[in-house]
């Protein structure tokens, strides 16, 4: 997990399964997951964690030994290839 990840959880509030918040409600909320409006949601949070971590991932990679850095093409020759 990265620091921008781990920052975003800590400073949610949300509460723990299980544990009361101020209002007295758990941290267990009845959520369908093949509603619209929470894929949506989930992917949009899942996106700009990706998108906190690219940032932090790249300096790491930037500090190592050139030599050492193989650069990961993705999927794209792996799928000409099956064309």
């Amino acid at each position: 997990m990265c620091d921008v990840q781990a920052q975003q959880m800590s400073s949610s509030g949300s509460t723990t399964a299980g544990t009361p918040d101020k209002s007295g409600r758990t941290g267990n909320p009845k959520v369908d997951p093949n509603d619209p409006r929470v894929r949506k949601l989930v992917y949009s949070m899942y996106r700009n964690m990706l998108t906190g971590c690219n940032d932090e991932a790249n300096g790491i990679i930037s500090q190592k030994d050139p030599s050492i850095v193989k650069e990961d093409l993705g999927v794209a020759p792996l799928l000409a290839a099956l064309m």
